[in-house]
């Protein structure tokens, strides 16, 4: 059996113009009318599994991490079209560059940063 995650975006009622909602008119997003979410895109695995985070959009595209998954099966970084296409950025090797991200991206002048709860150099500061 595989476990599909998918990542789903909620209708907004009641917006201000600034956040600018989807409309569930919109033909590159099946919206269930019912729910008022669409799936965009589901994970299989090899793209990464388990997004446990916020997605950050940035140049109107999301970004976001999977704890699991990827080429290691360590997690993922991610580019997802508002169409739902997801392009690969990064994929965790749990060594040096770690592992089971679970938390957000944040962007600071263009670069995103980001933590993995495991892997990587253990080091502490006294």
């Amino acid at each position: 059996m595989k476990l599909y995650m998918a990542i789903l975006i909620a209708l907004c009622t009641g917006c201000t113009a600034a956040q600018q909602p989807m409309s569930p008119q919109s033909p590159a997003i099946p919206f269930d009318k019912q729910s008022g979410y669409a799936v965009l895109h589901s994970f299989t695995g090899s793209d990464g599994s388990q997004p446990m985070s916020d997605l950050l959009l940035y140049e109107g595209s999301f970004y976001g991490t999977t704890a699991k998954g990827g080429k290691s099966g360590d997690g993922t970084i991610y580019k997802m079209s508002l169409a739902g296409d997801v392009s690969l950025l990064h994929s965790f090797a749990g060594s040096t560059d770690g592992a089971t991200p679970q938390g957000g991206l944040t962007n600071v002048d263009g670069t995103l940063y980001g933590t993995t709860t495991a892997g990587g150099n253990f080091r502490h500061a006294l």
